[in-house]
Parts: C-alpha cells; sequence; structure tokens
C-alpha cells in the first residue's frame, strides 16, 4: 500500500515526460519541415544541398529543373511562415508496410514565380497548406556500402549512383527523407473564395429575375427581397453539399488506400503505399517532362511517342488526387489499376497557363519480387554484361544495349490512357 502513491506520482511523471518529448519530437519535425522548403527553394536556384529529398523526389525534381531549363524560365519559390490561427501546424506518425511515416503540416504564405529573360510569366501567391511525408525506415543507415565495388558513402551522396563506380541504385531506406509533398489553398480561403463567387451569382441572378421587364414600383422592394433571402438560402446549401463532397470524396480515397494497401500486403508484406505514390510521382513527371520515349523504357512497357508531343510545352506536373480502382494477380504479376488527376502548368510563349488532366494507369510488378528489404541498396545491373544501368537514361544498359526489366524491381506502367 504504501508503494501506491509513489506508482501514481511515477506513472503522471512518466505522462508528463511523454508529452513533453513528443512536443519537442513535433517541433523538430516542424523545422526539418522548414529545412525541406528551404532546400527546395535553393534547389531551383542552382544549389543542390538535398539532404532532406529521397531519391524518387530528388529525379522528379531534376527532371522538372531540366524542362524549365530547357524552356529558359526561371523558377522561385518563397515561403513566408505567417500563422492562421485556425489551421495550426500539425505533424502525424504512422505505419505503412515497412516505413514509420510522419506527415507534416505547415501553413504560411507562398509566392511561385516563373520568368523568361527577366519577364513574368506567371505569378501565384496564395495562404497554403503544405503536407510534407516524410519516411523513415524502422532501421536507418546514414552511411551505406555500395554492393558493386564496396565503397563507404553517405546515402544522401548515392542519390544519383556511387561516387567511385557510378552504380546506380534504388535507394528507398533513409532516416526522415521526403518522399512527397503537395502544396495547397488553405481551406478556408479556397472556402471564402467559392463563397464569394457563389454570392456573385446569386445577386446577378436576383437582380436579373427582380427588375428584367418589370414596371417600378413598391412591390419591387418585396420582390427583391424575397429572392435575396432564397438567393441566401440556397448558396449557403450549395457551400455546405459542397464541403461534405469534399471531405467525403477525401476521405472514401483514403479508406479505398488503406483497403487496397492492406490487400497488397498479403502478397508483399513490406509494400508500402508512400513509397509507391513517390515512384509513381516520379514516373508522371518523367513522362511529362521527356523528350524521347527511350527515355521511359526504364518503366513503361507502352509506346508513349503519340503522346509525349502533347506534354511538350509542360514546365510543371503538379499530381492532386490518386484514386486506387482495383488490385489483381495473375500467374506472374501484381496488378493494380489507378486514376490520376493532374494540374499542368503549360508554356504557350507568351504566359504559363493552368491545364487540368485525369489519366487513367495500369501498373504490374514481378509477383516473385517482394519490396526491397530495409536499408538494402539495391544495385540497377545488365543481365546481360554487367554494366550499371541508369533509370533517367531510360533503363537501358549504355555498353551492350541490354533493356533492364524493372518488373524485378519496381511497379512498371503497361496502359496510360488521358481522359477526355
Amino acid at each position: 500500500m504504501n508503494n501506491e502513491p509513489d506508482s501514481l506520482f511515477q506513472s503522471i511523471q512518466n505522462i508528463i515526460r511523454n508529452y513533453k518529448t513528443s512536443q519537442l519530437e513535433r517541433k523538430r519535425m516542424f523545422e526539418k519541415g522548414k529545412q525541406f522548403l528551404r532546400e527546395y527553394r535553393g534547389y531551383f536556384e542552382g544549389k543542390e544541398s538535398r539532404a532532406s529529398f529521397s531519391q524518387s523526389l530528388w529525379y522528379s525534381m531534376l527532371l522538372r529543373r531540366n524542362r524549365l531549363k530547357s524552356k529558359n524560365i526561371r523558377y522561385s519559390f518563397q515561403f513566408d511562415d505567417t500563422k492562421d490561427p485556425s489551421q495550426p501546424d500539425t505533424a502525424v506518425w504512422g505505419l505503412d508496410g515497412k516505413n514509420t511515416l510522419i506527415n507534416v503540416s505547415v501553413n504560411g504564405a507562398t509566392t511561385e514565380t516563373y520568368q523568361r529573360n527577366e519577364k513574368k510569366l506567371y505569378t501565384h501567391c496564395q495562404n497554403s497548406i503544405i503536407d510534407i511525408m516524410f519516411v523513415s525506415a524502422t532501421k536507418h543507415e546514414d552511411i551505406l556500402i555500395c554492393p558493386h565495388c564496396g565503397a563507404t558513402q553517405k546515402t544522401e551522396d548515392l542519390l544519383d549512383g556511387c561516387n567511385y563506380c557510378g552504380t546506380q541504385f534504388q535507394l528507398e531506406d533513409f532516416k526522415e527523407k521526403v518522399v512527397s509533398y503537395t502544396l495547397e489553398e488553405l481551406w478556408t480561403d479556397s472556402m471564402k473564395r467559392r463563397s464569394r463567387t457563389y454570392l456573385l451569382i446569386g445577386i446577378l441572378f436576383v437582380l436579373l429575375f427582380t427588375f428584367w421587364g418589370q414596371e417600378p414600383g413598391w412591390y419591387l422592394f418585396e420582390t427583391f427581397i424575397t429572392y435575396t433571402l432564397l438567393m441566401l438560402f440556397i448558396v449557403g446549401i450549395t457551400i455546405y453539399c459542397t464541403n461534405i463532397y469534399s471531405v467525403f470524396s477525401s476521405g472514401s480515397s483514403q479508406i479505398k488506400w488503406y483497403s487496397v494497401g492492406s490487400k497488397i500486403r498479403k502478397h508483399d508484406k513490406n509494400f508500402s503505399a508512400l513509397a509507391f505514390i513517390g515512384s509513381l510521382d516520379y514516373k508522371l513527371k518523367a513522362i511529362h517532362f521527356a523528350e524521347a520515349p527511350e527515355e521511359l523504357q526504364g518503366f513503361c512497357q507502352i509506346d508513349l511517342s503519340e503522346i509525349l508531343p502533347l506534354y511538350k510545352n509542360v514546365v510543371d506536373c503538379n499530381v492532386k488526387k490518386y484514386a486506387i480502382k482495383s488490385f489483381e494477380t495473375d500467374a506472374q504479376n501484381r496488378i493494380v489499376k489507378i486514376n490520376v488527376t493532374l494540374e499542368l502548368l503549360v508554356d504557350t510563349a507568351k504566359r504559363l497557363l493552368k491545364k487540368t488532366e485525369k489519366i487513367s494507369l495500369t501498373l504490374i510488378k514481378d509477383k516473385a519480387n517482394e519490396t526491397q528489404s530495409v536499408c538494402d541498396a539495391v544495385a540497377y545491373t545488365c543481365d546481360s554484361c554487367g554494366g550499371s544501368i541508369s533509370l533517367l537514361k531510360g533503363g537501358v544498359c549504355e555498353y551492350c544495349g541490354n533493356k533492364l526489366d524493372m518488373r524485378k524491381y519496381d511497379w512498371v506502367i503497361t496502359d496510360y490512357k488521358i481522359k477526355k
């Protein structure tokens, strides 16, 4: 009995200690999120600091930077850490297959500017909420040994291959590396903007129905008030239904992702949905920024020669929504079908225009290949001559011309359709 007060006191102390630790961890992740934004800005200013980037994210940013350079367009990004009290920064931890996931959300004012020859082509300013997804392996190593030559190097130095032998790697497993990010307008600002639009349309209709073809008189005032009240009711219902639909659509999509992810993990215990999305993000950007079909041979088993000319003026490509359709298996492969909504920024020579695109994809992966083990650096080597193969060069051996069968390593695209 005498130990009960001490045990209770220790429990309270543990709760307080864990709370303080969690708060410190959140603050640390908020700072890492802002560090990523600084590195992101610097990368497009020509700096090579990329300590926060996963390999797939770095590839996609490299391809985007190359396209901007080819169009003689300079891109700049600014982030002002101004807090909106209604949208506090958050950090949420979770598990997904083999990885620990940390979703860091920071909000502030963002400005994106595109210039050519000092002339502004496009500027976009908004109050944004930026979701930054960090992936941390349950076991991680900051130092890796090249499986080809044995050289010991930092993981961040291996993103574009071994510095000694040039071997290319699949480096999925890092400690707190960013695999994806999204930049969205604050929900409150978006709601206000929609509300203003609906109200303006409503007022125009009220004026039209009240005064069009009517003789002046006091009864017009009563009619105006009646139509105004009716309009406010309809606008309120419209805004409410729109917000409910947005929440429901987002929630149902996440539930579908969770369901399909669980189903895939029955066949591949280390499957990571976030790693899958990060890899797909790179593939989609590569398709939109590729100069020739040969550059896509590493992960495309279809001919996209008729598709690529449609993207020759795309200077930015951001995925807005993923929606899993189905998952199935056959004798040799795992098969995923997915719908994707993208927002493109297109160069028209005089200015940049936004365009929404919807595509339908089918991806397959060799059934015998499970997701790589934690902290394993996979070398892409030619089955014919043993030479190193780079996915940035289309997955084709530069020594003998042999094509890498990426189904043994990753998901490959077997169907790509643009929805009208």
